[in-house]
């Protein structure tokens, strides 16, 4: 074993031994808040289940950090390089047992069995995945699972996607916890999502960092992605807190609200402490340590205060819609109040608001400097970012959840009038001019861009075979399987599908008229075929909805249909005619700018081919007078 090695392992017992103080002190919090207030707990199964569930949380959680800090460490805070820890599989799949672990005790928890009752594979396999935090951990558990053996294979954007995917993974379980009420809903998904990845990411690179001897360079980086993570946490905790609390006074007359403020304190020392230790980089191994001791311990807070009831108290369900939906039932459908009257989907809204604001800001940069970019490219990107906003904050928004024809004409605006706008407005070719390459030792955008572009899964996923199999297929994949009423039954499934429509469309779109550079090179004649063979798949999907009269994806439309709603067979119906007129439109609409493109390819092959005669001749012109 090297000497770094050796230094690593050091090291990782260190925060291991931190995390075995920590879980001592999460188990004296618990009985003490269990011995005091034991009205405040939510139904458990007995304190061998409580006291496992909570201890198998915070090792999942922990195991997760250490992980993707050993990522971290290599891979993005030295500047985008393979990481090769010899550790990373191993703990990785630690991480995985535990947050498997932790799907078994939520299940036992939410049903209120026993732990002999639960290990049963009937109970197992029936509740696993209906539970919606159980599923956020078998989610962790599985991208745990493959993040493992992904670093025998490691390559240099490896350590940016599994980083990133590794992440997304922490952030599952507080995007799926809906703490909100029926009229909260969304703003819970939002600030939880937000919350879970920026404390991931601030601990992940407090380990990654402290595993590193150099820091100079390194805290530079780690400073950047700190930043990051303290105003996305001051955010989300302001949402959380608006949710959870009844007012400011909560945080010092409530138990839930003395908690909540002990845990800003704790941050706000973390943060002191980071600065400090850049400061002093002699003792900033200590500093670390004491610092990450702090964030342990806001995750020991955070576990019992996810066992405890908050003071504001949110409106039951009043109806099995309610419950199935987190949505009130929306009143009698009337298209120009559903196209007038709207319905805030926070995350989509806050995503085209950057969507826009950063590409605004990236053109007026270029114009700063003296370089110009076309205005029709400009047109292009805001209308297809408020044409999305548009179509999921109106009350078609609302109604597209209990009726599949409104459900229908969100997914064919999203599928395919967005992704052609977007690809139009050449957002790559922008980004790329105006982002500052940066030195190769620190983090750059635009290096972690180049990067994704350069991979083997870019080049997979932009060939036109592959895209056109994404586009075409994944409609098929989504309605004639029970993998609609999964996505829709929780709000973040809902939002994956969303944006998974605007993505498929996106990339399939940039391989036929989009104004970036594509990796491979297709022709104008099988731009134009696929074209046509995605309008026959879509076609012969529509029409095969307008005929069905059994329920679909799962049978979704017919478990949440409003009373108001007639006939779901109908209606059911009515979006597959809706898929098969409405795609015409964008179809003939592609078509015209392919053929222009085309055209105007065409006709600068031909000036270039003139051209090129041209100079021929004056040079065999000169060469006869030399002659002569």
């Amino acid at each position: 074993m090297g000497v770094r090695q050796v230094t690593d392992l050091r090291k990782l017992k260190s925060i291991i031994s931190l995390v075995v103080l920590t879980n001592f002190l999460l188990i004296s919090a618990l009985i003490f808040f269990t011995s005091q207030n034991l009205s405040s707990f939510l139904p458990q199964a007995g304190p061998l289940v409580t006291y496992s569930l909570a201890l198998a949380k915070l090792s999942s959680y922990l195991l997760g950090f250490i992980t993707l800090g050993l990522i971290l460490r290599n891979g993005i805070l030295q500047g985008f390089a393979s990481s090769d820890s010899q550790f990373i599989p191993a703990i990785a799949l630690s991480w995985s047992f535990s947050a498997f672990a932790t799907a078994f005790f939520t299940i036992s928890n939410a049903l209120s069995l026993k732990f002999s009752e639960t290990a049963n594979l009937q109970i197992l396999f029936t509740y696993g995945w209906d539970i919606a935090s159980s599923r956020a951990y078998l989610l962790m558990a599985l991208i745990a699972l493959i993040i493992a053996p992904a670093h025998r294979f490691a390559k240099r954007s490896t350590p940016l996607a599994t980083a990133l995917f590794g992440l997304i993974a922490l952030t599952f379980p507080a995007a799926l916890s809906h703490a909100g009420g029926v009229s909260t809903h969304q703003w819970a998904v939002l600030s939880g999502s937000i919350h879970g990845f920026s404390v991931s990411l601030w601990m992940a690179s407090l380990i990654g960092l402290l595993l590193i001897n150099k820091k100079e360079i390194a805290f530079v980086n780690f400073q950047k992605l700190v930043n990051f993570a303290f105003w996305s946490l001051l955010f989300s905790g302001i949402v959380s807190s608006s949710i959870r609390l009844n007012s400011v006074s909560d945080l010092f007359f409530t138990q839930y609200g003395q908690l909540l403020a002990l845990k800003l304190f704790l941050f706000l020392m973390a943060l002191a402490l980071t600065i400090s230790a850049r400061k002093n980089l002699e003792n900033s191994n200590k500093i670390l340590l004491a610092e990450i001791s702090l964030l342990v311990s806001v995750f020991a807070i955070a576990t019992v205060l996810s066992s405890i009831s908050y003071p504001k108290t949110s409106p039951a369900a009043f109806s099995l819609f309610e419950s199935v939906t987190g949505y009130p039932e929306p009143l009698p459908y009337d298209a120009l109040s559903a196209l007038t009257t709207f319905s805030l989907e926070p995350t989509i809204f806050l995503v085209g608001f950057f969507a826009i604001f950063l590409y605004l800001k990236a053109v007026f940069k270029l114009r700063a400097r003296g370089d110009s970019w076309p205005i029709n490219r400009t047109i292009m990107w805001v209308s297809g970012v408020l044409i999305a906003v548009y179509i999921t904050n109106s009350s078609l928004g609302r109604y597209a959840l209990v009726m599949f024809s409104v459900h229908m004409i969100v997914h064919m605006v999203l599928a395919m009038v967005v992704p052609v706008l977007l690809p139009l407005a050449a957002p790559i070719t922008l980004a790329l001019r105006a982002l500052p390459a940066g030195a190769k030792s620190t983090i750059s955008i635009r290096e972690g861009l180049t990067l994704f572009l350069t991979s083997n899964f870019s080049k997979f996923i932009t060939h036109p075979i592959v895209a056109f199999l994404l586009f075409a297929t994944s409609t098929w994949m989504l309605y004639f399987t029970p993998l609609l009423t999964t996505l829709m039954s929780s709000h973040l499934g809902h939002l994956f599908m969303d944006l998974h429509f605007i993505l498929v469309g996106y990339v399939f779109f940039w391989t036929i008229i989009g104004a970036d550079p594509n990796h491979h090179k297709i022709s104008d004649p099988a731009r134009l075929g696929l074209v046509f063979l995605a309008a026959v798949f879509h076609g012969f999907f529509g029409f095969i909805v307008s005929s069905a009269s059994n329920p679909l994806g799962g049978g979704w439309f017919f478990q949440v249909a409003p009373a108001w709603l007639a006939d779901p067979v109908v209606d059911q119906q009515l979006g597959g005619s809706i898929a098969w007129g409405f795609g015409e439109i964008p179809t003939v609409i592609v078509l015209i700018i392919l053929l222009f493109q085309w055209a105007k390819r065409d006709e600068r092959a031909g000036k270039r081919f003139t051209q090129a005669d041209t100079d021929a001749y004056n040079e065999y012109l000169a060469q006869l007078n030399k002659r002569g």
